[in-house]
């Protein structure tokens, strides 16, 4: 059986990298090679599990001043596609591919599979084909706008987002991939359906099924692709003390929302529930914040696998990987996506809410303690959430969506897992 040379190139955030290294582990785990092409700064998470990296140089988007305020034309504004030497370095990382797999932000990548001819494959954190479904996550505020109104922003945004980078794509495709420019009407995802080209969505069919208007050949809604660590996580001595005593805490996620979780915010917050915190600080962007017998201060990663089963209620920004780890561990969720946060943060927090796992929480900056206290009350009082997150977890639990990414790759490429000692 012939062993494939698979090159994964991703880019954003920690969030956006770790389902990424999942899949590497599943395809070296089928007997194949496989490199994950990103940031530097990722290499020691990548490495920690055995993956081979490729660096990507590092990027920063173009300035958003003097730019009209409106968040999808802030999305489009956000893309590296204009950036120098942006597109060059995709060419650079993809040349020794005889597979290419990309997400968003890289989905120039299908140019190079064209180019190259090999196979690729789109993973989609996101929903981005249109829909009356559901919303545009990068258009609205997370909530359903009607059928009619969902499509049209599917397609605005589409339209809006290949005129915007359209000139650079056309420009490299003539000059680097020696291919003809594409035209105006000819939007990415009109492209994408065009070519009829593989697409991994590697979020759970049970919060967000797969629509009736998608094509049923070649799109994957394939369930959530969760990084697990450790067989036997070591828990951390702080961590395991703080939880002996007293009722499950309330976690807090200040990432994103750092100015509104300040030291005297969570004192009063824990005053008034009277129940002790887990605040974690991914990013060591607190200042002044040390550890109490009643808030624990977390800096950097913790394993969500195993603390989330030991907590009473989640409050976080609302990305896809801590939804998903909360639901896993049958947590319920209150959301506070930030402004400085993803488009797709509302999005799944709206999915959420409407699963019954967790709720949104609106607020007022300058109410927001009183606000977040209502709401962390409520959801501790809400039996039905815990309920339906605890049902949730169990379905989850059951859906392997690393597995059934890994087995839709295989059956579209015609391969079979390698058998131990086999190569070609």
């Amino acid at each position: 059986m012939r062993v494939m040379r698979f090159v994964l190139v991703a880019l954003g955030s920690e969030g956006d990298i770790r389902p990424f290294i999942a899949l590497a582990m599943e395809l070296e785990g089928a007997g194949h090679e496989v490199s994950i092409a990103t940031f530097s700064y990722y290499f020691e998470m990548i490495q920690n599990h055995q993956i081979d990296c490729v660096q990507i140089g590092n990027f920063s988007t173009l300035s958003r001043r003097h730019f009209i305020n409106i968040r999808f034309l802030r999305t489009i504004k956000s893309t590296l596609v204009n950036c120098p030497g942006f597109l060059e370095e995709l060419w650079r990382v993809c040349q020794h591919a005889e597979v290419i797999i990309y997400n968003v932000v890289t989905f120039p990548c299908f140019y190079i599979a064209e180019k190259l001819k090999k196979p690729c494959f789109a993973v989609f954190m996101q929903p981005h084909h249109p829909t009356r479904a559901f919303p545009d996550p990068s258009v609205t505020e997370g909530r359903s706008m009607g059928g009619v109104f969902n499509l049209l922003e599917y397609y605005l945004f589409d339209l809006a987002h290949w005129l915007y980078i359209r000139k650079a794509i056309n420009h490299w495709r003539r000059h680097t991939l020696q291919l003809p420019p594409i035209p105006a009407h000819e939007t990415v995802v009109k492209q994408i359906e065009k070519r009829k080209l593989r697409v991994l969505c590697a979020y759970s069919p049970l919060i967000t099924p797969k629509p009736k208007e998608w094509r049923t050949e070649g799109i994957e809604v394939t369930g959530y692709w969760f990084l697990d660590g450790q067989k036997k996580y070591d828990v951390p001595s702080d961590i395991s003390d703080f939880l002996l005593s007293g009722e499950p805490p309330v976690f807090i996620s200040a990432m994103w929302n750092i100015d509104l979780f300040t030291r005297e915010a969570l004192f009063q917050i824990q005053e008034a529930l009277g129940r002790k915190l887990i605040v974690q600080d991914l990013r060591s962007e607190m200042r002044g914040m040390t550890s109490t017998p009643q808030i624990l201060y977390i800096v950097g990663s913790v394993s969500h696998q195993w603390l989330f089963k030991r907590i009473s209620i989640a409050v976080h920004h609302g990305g896809l990987g801590i939804c998903m780890n909360c639901i896993r561990a049958g947590a319920p969720m209150i959301m506070l996506p930030s402004d400085m946060s993803g488009n797709d943060h509302r999005f799944w927090a709206h999915q959420v809410a409407e699963a019954g796992a967790g709720f949104r929480c609106y607020y007022n900056k300058h109410k927001f303690v009183e606000t977040i206290i209502r709401a962390i009350k409520k959801g501790l009082r809400n039996p039905d959430m815990k309920r339906n997150a605890t049902e949730l977890s169990k379905k989850i639990g059951a859906e392997n969506g690393l597995r059934n990414a890994t087995q839709f790759i295989l059956k579209e490429l015609k391969l079979s897992p390698i058998q131990p000692g086999i190569k070609s």
